[in-house]
C-alpha cells in the first residue's frame, strides 16, 4: 500500500514538474521571440526600427507608441537599444 501511495506521489510530482517545465518554454518562447522589423517614418520623416510581434500588422497612417529603455540608437535606421514594447494606439 504504501509503494503504490509513493508510486502515485512520485508520478503526480513528476506531471506536475513537466507541466511547469512546459508553462515556462511556451511563455519564455513567446517573450523572448522576435517578431518581425518593420521600419517606421514618423511625420517628421524619421525612420526608426522597430520589432513587432509576430501577429501585429500596421497599416499607413497607424500610430505607435514604443516604450524603451536606454537610448535611441544613431544609426540608419534609428533603432531603440532596449525595446520593451508598443502599443497600436488605433486600439484604444
Amino acid at each position: 500500500m504504501k509503494i503504490t501511495k509513493n508510486r502515485i506521489i512520485f508520478l503526480l510530482s513528476a506531471l506536475l514538474f513537466l507541466s511547469l517545465a512546459a508553462l515556462a518554454l511556451i511563455l519564455f518562447r513567446g517573450h523572448s521571440s522576435s517578431g518581425e522589423t518593420s521600419y517606421l517614418e514618423t511625420p517628421d520623416k524619421a525612420v526608426y526600427s522597430v520589432e513587432l510581434k509576430p501577429f501585429d500588422t500596421l497599416n499607413k497612417g497607424d500610430r505607435l507608441l514604443v516604450f524603451f529603455t536606454g537610448s535611441v540608437q544613431e544609426i540608419y535606421p534609428s533603432q531603440f537599444k532596449n525595446q520593451l514594447g508598443y502599443i497600436l494606439l488605433n486600439d484604444l
